[in-house]
């Protein structure tokens, strides 16, 4: 009887105490997948935001990452399209809000097919939208600075999110790479 009790015992703790373990199995990939990119604080931080990346494997992190990579990248455009709207006419800054904006915009809607290549596992055109369709796009904000006003001040919002979706890509080629 007391061996039945232990074995009924044990069953009921291991029961219990799975959905726990597979949590932890879970950070660990993520954990391990991040560990192999540029980021990877960012990288868990994007991952984690993701109510579906507990129960994800690798491929369907990699999706994860590349909605963070289009979400930060939308946002920059509409940071610096609100920038052009509120910057007087006929200015420098606003004709390079103007093309910063629209190369921005580009780049955000270049990720759909990042993420139909990324779902189709075909990786390596999925990298290559990444740095040939989308990074110089908006790479290109700061790049008008430096070669055409290099006395202008680049904006915060086209510093700051040329930095995110920088990132974020870097995030997206790792993960990319790894898997």
């Amino acid at each position: 009887m007391v061996s039945f009790s232990v074995v009924t015992l044990t069953l009921l703790i291991t029961f219990l105490l799975q959905p726990f373990l597979l949590i932890k199995s879970d950070e660990d990939l993520i954990r391990k997948l991040c560990s192999k990119t540029e980021e990877p604080v960012i990288c868990r931080d994007c991952l984690n935001s993701d109510p579906n990346s507990k129960p994800a494997d690798s491929h369907a992190l990699a999706l994860i990452a590349i909605n963070c990579a289009q979400t930060d990248t939308s946002k920059m455009f509409h940071d610096v399209f609100k920038l052009y709207n509120e910057t007087p006419d006929k200015t420098q800054l606003k004709e390079f809000l103007n093309e910063c904006s629209w190369r921005t915009t580009d780049a955000a809607g270049n990720f759909d097919a990042v993420l139909r290549y990324a779902a189709a596992l075909d990786h390596d055109s999925a990298k290559t939208v990444v740095n040939e369709n989308i990074l110089p796009q908006v790479n290109y904000c700061i790049k008008q600075f430096d070669d055409q006003a290099p006395t202008l001040p680049v904006p915060e919002e086209v510093l700051a999110g040329t930095i995110a979706v920088n990132q974020d890509c870097k995030i997206v080629l790792g993960i990319l790479n790894s898997i």
